[in-house]
């Protein structure tokens, strides 16, 4: 099977770390939150090896942020506009936050708590879950504490691509199948699942759809995120 191995990025050694966990994408309503910037994956079309944040902040971290500090991060910001009201928490990083499957219970009854009409999104690519210690029993208590959406990572069909596309660090295979299991398990859970496909100009939408179909879930198909988009972005929360 092999062991999972963490990727940082390409950019990571040209950037002073810096301490942003709360981040904002598509406006203030949507708050993103940085975990981590460890990845079990190097996918093709990753953003970190042309932005340090989306063109607008740099999300590389000096270290990992506690769960209290995370709070803390959260309550300050939204304490910044309290007239706008956030519809959406959308647990993501700047890497892949099921690798603090540990502390996502803890956030997510924060969450949940805090801010109870807001919707609560984990995007994930899954598979991890299945090589971390405790990590389905912690991610059963994520969806238990009040997880809404689980927007998953998919960017494939079969294994083949799903190598071209993610290369995980363990066989891709394996990998595969374990982000097929993850969403049976999430889908258990009764948690939705909208399975992401990014546009890289050769998507097949009827065999996505065939595919979405069969495993229950919706789909979502991104596109490809170069500096330019990041720019738009960045304007658009000037």
């Amino acid at each position: 099977m092999g062991k999972m191995q963490y990727n940082l990025g390409r950019l990571r050694s040209k950037t002073h770390a810096q301490q942003n966990i709360v981040y904002y994408r598509r406006g203030y309503d949507e708050v993103s939150i940085n975990l981590t910037n460890r990845c079990p994956n190097a996918c093709s079309f990753c953003i970190r090896d042309r932005s340090f944040g989306w063109g607008f902040s740099n999300l590389y971290l000096d270290r990992e942020p506690s769960l209290e500090e995370i709070e803390d991060a959260i309550t300050g910001a939204t304490e910044k506009r309290p007239e706008v009201q956030v519809k959406k928490f959308k647990i993501c990083g700047y890497g892949e936050p099921m690798l603090r499957v540990d502390i996502l219970p803890g956030l997510v009854s924060f969450l949940r708590e805090t801010y109870p009409i807001s919707l609560i999104q984990l995007a994930t690519t899954g598979w991890s879950v299945y090589h971390i210690k405790k990590g389905v029993e912690n991610f059963t208590d994520v969806a238990k504490n009040g997880l809404d959406l689980v927007y998953l990572g998919m960017h494939a069909t079969n294994f083949q691509d799903y190598l071209r596309r993610i290369n995980p660090s363990i066989d891709a295979q394996v990998a595969f199948d374990q982000v097929i299991e993850f969403i049976k398990l999430a889908k258990s859970l009764d948690l939705k699942v909208t399975c992401a496909f990014v546009n890289l100009g050769n998507l097949n939408l009827e065999e996505i759809k065939e595919f979405v179909q069969e495993i229950g879930c919706e789909y979502d198909i991104r596109r490809f995120e170069n500096e330019s988009s990041c720019e738009s972005w960045r304007n658009n929360l000037l």
